[in-house]
């Protein structure tokens, strides 16, 4: 542990330690497990965006295919269904969150662009938007102290240069009235490639780098981006106040990672997108090294689960935790298994079987002895 000039803690595990480091590891069958292929019903589920545990031993699920908000039992008993398609005050439109804060759940819908406060039940207590000044508003998450952690990202005609540019997004904090508190911070936030002609402009996400991922805390957020192996932490005012860091060296993209990238991007997209992409080819450049984490989030425990950037379809997630900085464990969640909650014990999330059929999943989470 070294503290360095500007009174910033950095923590840095040492890469001997991954040899040791504790495993902690989901229960070998699921607790809970809800999805029906055909039938319809309340477990049928598809584009779940959001699975989060809520007190009262309940587990709320955000089926952004209906816009629905329903609640189960951790035994599997459905208790109630709350929302429907629209643009009123008890609809949702493109339900991307759900948060549980206080007595209250806390719901961000992103095609009415509206927050909602509602009971432990969903019911409608009203709503919000965020302001906005200008560029990109996108909301990333709600603190403990019912603060909402958005960032503002510039629209891609504003970058200059040309080549792989490296972007930036402003963070904010908003209260519960959607106005804003403080503009904190202006970390890095994306890549991007340009290739200018004339009075032409294309641009296109840069392949295999993440974007930021950004998490509230009990002290303010945290951020990860680019391929050094670090989370950094900052307090509510955006004083950088703790590094955790990992002495590894970057993961390097490989001929066999560019390869597989194309030939994703081929299988995805219409002949004619296709066409546009496959003539970027021989300019389009890659970088170096890998992200090294595309996801960040903050269990009960103050505990930072930080998941490993991995290339579309190359294996189940990982997940690094981080206690004040230092590296304390990993978690290797069950194939086609998206992590989405850890809280009192249990990790909930969506699996995926064999056909692509969702399924609301409660794992018990074991966790190994740590110093």
């Amino acid at each position: 542990m070294v503290e360095d000039s500007a009174g910033v803690t950095v923590v840095t595990t040492p890469a001997s330690h991954l040899e040791t480091l504790p495993r902690w590891t989901l229960g070998s069958k699921p607790a809970l497990d809800l999805g029906t292929v055909t039938g319809g019903g309340v477990t049928e589920f598809y584009d779940v965006a959001d699975v989060r545990l809520i007190p009262g031993d309940r587990l709320v699920v955000a089926n952004r295919g209906s816009e629905e908000l329903r609640f189960f039992s951790l035994e599997g008993e459905h208790l109630h269904t709350a929302g429907r398609p629209g643009n009123g005050p008890r609809e949702f439109k493109g339900l991307a969150m759900v948060r549980s804060r206080a007595d209250s759940l806390v719901t961000y819908d992103s095609g009415n662009d509206r927050f909602s406060v509602r009971g432990p039940w969903g019911e409608y207590g009203r709503s919000f938007r965020l302001e906005w000044f200008s560029g990109l508003l996108v909301p990333e998450d709600v603190a403990g102290g019912l603060r909402i952690l958005a960032i503002t990202g510039r629209h891609m005609t504003e970058l200059a240069g040309s080549g792989l540019l490296v972007d930036t997004a402003l963070v904010s904090f908003y209260d519960m009235e959607g106005k804003l508190l403080d503009s904190v911070a202006r970390l890095p936030h994306n890549v991007r490639f340009v290739s200018r002609s004339g009075d032409w402009q294309t641009t296109l996400g840069a392949p295999l780098v993440a974007w930021a991922a950004l998490t509230a805390t009990r002290e303010g957020f945290c951020h990860a981006f680019g391929p050094e192996v670090e989370v950094r932490c900052f307090d509510a005012r955006g004083g950088l106040r703790l590094i955790g860091r990992v002495a590894v060296p970057p993961r390097a993209v490989t001929d066999g990672d560019k390869d597989a990238y194309w030939e994703r991007m081929r299988t995805l997209s219409s002949p004619e997108r296709w066409s546009r992409f496959r003539s970027l080819r021989d300019q389009l450049p890659f970088p170096s090294a890998h992200s090294a984490f595309d996801a960040l989030q903050e269990d009960d425990q103050g505990v930072i689960w930080a998941r490993r950037y991995q290339p579309p379809e190359s294996g189940p997630e990982e997940w690094w935790l981080f206690r004040e900085g230092r590296l304390v464990a990993g978690v290797q969640a069950p194939e086609r298994f998206r992590l989405t909650h850890v809280q009192g014990g249990r990790v909930a999330g969506v699996w995926r079987d064999d056909l692509g059929v969702e399924h609301v999943r409660v794992y018990a989470l074991i966790r190994d002895a740590v110093g």
